[in-house]
């Protein structure tokens, strides 16, 4: 009598052939999703004309020009916010920059009012030094009394 033991194969021995590309793709899938929002959350950021106006008054500066060398560039991301509602909104926002070895941040804070941006305060921190150079300050209302 010829009697074979016949041998159950595990589930990932029966469905590991479909199991590994599934998840693979999934991965690739949600990895994709997560780099479109964060790209279209910076985008949005950099296409506000309180990003352009500060960005290029940074560029045109010639105290900032002189500290780096050259104009800088901002990097591929922005941090802060932007809050707008029809013709008023507020901007707080943190812009990192460099020009070959020396980097810094623009610091912006800004409010539309009527559909226009106005820079409240504009600074530029060289990160080497630690150096802030003012170029639009606030003024505060204890200092207008």
């Amino acid at each position: 009598m010829n009697t074979e033991v016949i041998k159950q194969q595990t589930w990932w021995g029966r469905n590991w052939k479909w199991f590994v590309p599934v998840v693979c793709g999934v991965l690739i899938l949600l990895v994709t999703v997560v780099i479109s929002f964060i790209c279209l959350v910076f985008g949005l950021l950099k296409n506000n004309d309180a990003y352009k106006m500060a960005l290029n008054r940074v560029q045109e500066d010639q105290s900032v020009i002189t500290a780096f060398g050259s104009r800088v560039e901002p990097k591929w991301y922005v941090l802060g916010s932007i809050h707008t509602s029809g013709p008023s909104g507020t901007a707080s926002l943190q812009i990192p920059i460099a020009y070959k070895n020396k980097s810094g941040s623009i610091y912006v804070e800004a409010t539309k009012q009527m559909g226009q941006w106005i820079i409240r305060r504009l600074e530029v921190e060289i990160n080497d030094t630690g150096k802030r150079l003012v170029l639009i300050k606030s003024v505060n209302e204890s200092e207008t009394k």
